[in-house]
């Protein structure tokens, strides 16, 4: 009698589709290194079919970007949202705010990544300056706008003198679109 794996591979991806949940797919493919590598990527892809892919934003916070790098070709979308109880957090955001620096890179390159967005009333930018991540900072800067206000008409700028990172107000003076004397998106000087 044959065994599972040792059936051909069309025979296994035809019997894969009946497997009902993720969970049990991840689990067979963690049985032998062939189920491991003719059913990774049919693993991804479903789960970005079903998902649309917001292990990201997991993987965004934990800097996997072997893994991240699997989801975005399965076709994961770079601004789905991780759920609704983490204030839309998308997974450039999060990887900003944890200082993930080669995830930051990674999603960036990504088509759709936009460095604008607000998640948790704020930008990557802004919680890059607000946590001190010099090389977060540095990435993000030449890509999104550091004029950009949050809901109290703070800046990224503001935050980083706020939160006493120097190196990072040095790079937004050294960038020129923003300074204390040059107005923000809503036209406002911030006095020192």
């Amino acid at each position: 009698m044959t065994s599972f794996v040792d059936l051909v591979d069309d025979i296994i991806f035809a019997l894969i589709e009946q497997v009902e949940t993720e969970r049990d797919l991840n689990s067979l493919s963690r049985t032998t290194r062939r189920l491991r590598d003719i059913l990774t990527a049919p693993l991804y892809s479903r789960h970005v079919r079903l998902h649309r892919g917001v292990a990201l934003a997991w993987v965004a916070e934990y800097n996997r970007v072997d893994t991240a790098e699997r989801l975005l070709e399965a076709g994961a979308d770079a601004m789905v949202s991780g759920n609704e109880l983490d204030g839309g957090m998308y997974p450039l955001f999060i990887a900003a705010k944890f200082g993930n620096t080669a995830m930051v890179k990674l999603l960036l390159e990504t088509e759709g990544a936009c460095p604008d967005n607000f998640a948790s009333d704020t930008t990557p930018l802004a919680i890059g300056a607000k946590r001190g991540h010099v090389d977060v900072v540095k990435l993000l800067l030449p890509r999104a706008d550091p004029r950009i206000c949050d809901e109290f008409g703070k800046n990224e700028l503001v935050y980083g003198a706020e939160f006493g990172h120097t190196e990072i107000v040095k790079l937004f003076i050294q960038d020129g679109r923003i300074g204390p004397s040059i107005p923000n998106i809503l036209g406002a000087c911030h006095t020192w």
